[in-house]
C-alpha cells in the first residue's frame, strides 16, 4: 500500500517523539511508505535513508503554519497523485488538504491535543484576559473538530479522547493506539538509581496549558500530605516567555524539591 506520511509540522515535544518512535517502524513495515518533511527532519528520521525514494523533502518556509497550510491546499494534491498514493497520514488533528482534491486517498489523522477539545480547559484563557491566545485556540479548534470530521480514519490515543470526540462529532471510522513507550532496554544502565531519590521528570516546553506552575503546586503538595522526602520533581524543556519565568520563580521557591533543566536532548532522557 503506497502511504504518504505528512511531517511537515516536526513542532516539539509529542510530534517529535511519536515521529522517532513510530514512523521509522511504520516505514520498515511498509517498502513503499514515503515521508514528506523538511530535509533535515528526514535525515534526522531515516538516517542515511532519507532517499528520493522514500522521502520528498519539503522547503523550510512550510514552518510558517500559513505557509504550510498553503503548501498542503495548493502543492500537496499533484505530489499525491503523482506518487500514486492511496492513503495521506497525518499524525496531528488538523491538515490543509482540501478532502475533494483526492478524493480517491484515504486520509487518515490523529487526535493528540486534547485542549482544542476541552471547553473548561479553554476558559482558562479568556477572551478579555488573553484575546489572541483564546481567538488562536477557537480557530484551531472549530478546524480541528471540522478536519478530524472528514477524515475516513481518526487514531486516537486515550479513550478519553476517543469518547469527548466521538460524542460531539460524527466519525467515519477510528481505531485506539496508545502512545508508545520507549523501546526495551532504551532507558537501562543510563543512570545510577538510588533509594536516596526519586524523580518525576515533566518534559515539556512551557506554556499556559502544560500547566508547569500548576504540577509545582501539585507535586508540593503530594509532598506535604505523603512525607515522601525522596521525591524530586524535574522540569526538561525550554523555557519561554513571562509563564516560563514565572515557572523558573516557582521552582526556585520550592527548593531542592523542584528543577527546571531547560532544553535536554532527546538522546540524554532515557
Amino acid at each position: 500500500m503506497r502511504v504518504l506520511i505528512d511531517l511537515l509540522r516536526w513542532g516539539e515535544g509529542g510530534t517529535q517523539t511519536y515521529a522517532r518512535h513510530v514512523v521509522p517502524a511504520l516505514m520498515e513495515r511498509m517498502p513503499d511508505a514515503v515521508l514528506l518533511a523538511e530535509a533535515a527532519v528526514a535525515r534526522h528520521i531515516l538516517g542515511s535513508g532519507a532517499t528520493g525514494a522514500r522521502a520528498i523533502a519539503a522547503p523550510g518556509w512550510v514552518r510558517n503554519p500559513y505557509r504550510r497550510h498553503w503548501f498542503q491546499r495548493h502543492t500537496l494534491p499533484a505530489m499525491l497523485a503523482e506518487r500514486g498514493v492511496e492513503v495521506y497520514f497525518v499524525p496531528g488533528e488538523v491538515s490543509g488538504l482540501p478532502r475533494r482534491a483526492v478524493p480517491s486517498i484515504r486520509i487518515v489523522k490523529m487526535l493528540r491535543n486534547m485542549l482544542l477539545l476541552d471547553l473548561e480547559e479553554l476558559r482558562r484563557f479568556p477572551f478579555a484576559g488573553d484575546f489572541a491566545t483564546r481567538v488562536r485556540l477557537e480557530l484551531l479548534r472549530r478546524e480541528a473538530l471540522a478536519s478530524l470530521a472528514s477524515a475516513d480514519r481518526v487514531i486516537f490515543t486515550s479513550e478519553h479522547s476517543r469518547d469527548v470526540l466521538t460524542g460531539r462529532v460524527p466519525i467515519r471510522d477510528h481505531r485506539l493506539v496508545y502512545h508508545p513507550a520507549p523501546a526495551a532496554g532504551e532507558a537501562a544502565d543510563r543512570t545510577q538509581r538510588t533509594e536516596a531519590e526519586r524523580m518525576v521528570l515533566y518534559v515539556s516546553p512551557t506554556d499556559p496549558y502544560k500547566r508547569q506552575i500548576e504540577t509545582i503546586e501539585g507535586f508540593l503538595h503530594y509532598k506535604r500530605e505523603s512525607g515522601d522526602e525522596r521525591a524530586r520533581l524535574v522540569l526538561a524543556g525550554p523555557v519561554r516567555g513571562p509563564y516560563g519565568r514565572q515557572t523558573v520563580r516557582a521552582a526556585a521557591a520550592a527548593g531542592e524539591a523542584v528543577r527546571v533543566l531547560g532544553p535536554v536532548p532527546p538522546s540524554d532522557l532515557a
